[in-house]
């Protein structure tokens, strides 16, 4: 059996197949896989193809794409309509959330923190009065549960 070769010309191969695929450049380097993929779907409910590059061999070295970040490769033509995309930011919140938002956060973060301070307190004075600490110790946190309780309502 014979193989014939067929006789096809061209003038620059790599020109060629340039011209095929299209030129692709990096818009974005991010620092984790994961936000290089969400911003990936982005651009994909925008229209645009994206891909993301690794350079982890293959999944072997997760720990290498940390210093060399995730890129996010897209058409040349597309990259500007790309960067749009990616710069929208969400609406500014108003001032009247803002402080809603801020006193809910305070109402749990005050008996956290001072949950944590009567846990150290109550560590040391332990050692001296053992009903003491104890008793300083469950204030503390009791406390601690009361701001974690109001944390999971004021978001």
């Amino acid at each position: 059996m014979r193989l014939r070769r067929q006789n096809t010309k061209l003038s620059n191969p790599s020109q060629a197949a340039r011209a095929s695929v299209g030129s692709i450049v990096c818009i974005k380097t991010f620092a984790t896989r994961p936000e290089a993929e969400l911003a990936k779907g982005m651009l994909a409910a925008g229209g645009i193809r994206a891909v993301v590059s690794v350079d982890d061999f293959g999944g072997l070295r997760p720990e290498v794409a940390f210093s060399r970040g995730a890129r996010l490769l897209v058409d040349a033509g597309q990259a500007g309509r790309a960067l749009e995309i990616l710069s929208v930011e969400e609406r500014p919140e108003s001032a009247a959330e803002g402080r809603a938002l801020k006193a809910r956060l305070r109402g749990c973060m005050l008996p956290t923190l001072a949950g944590f301070l009567l846990l150290g307190v109550g560590a040391f004075v332990v050692d001296s009065v053992k009903w003491l600490g104890a008793i300083i110790i469950l204030a503390g946190a009791a406390l601690l549960v009361v701001g974690l309780v109001r944390g999971t309502r004021a978001v």
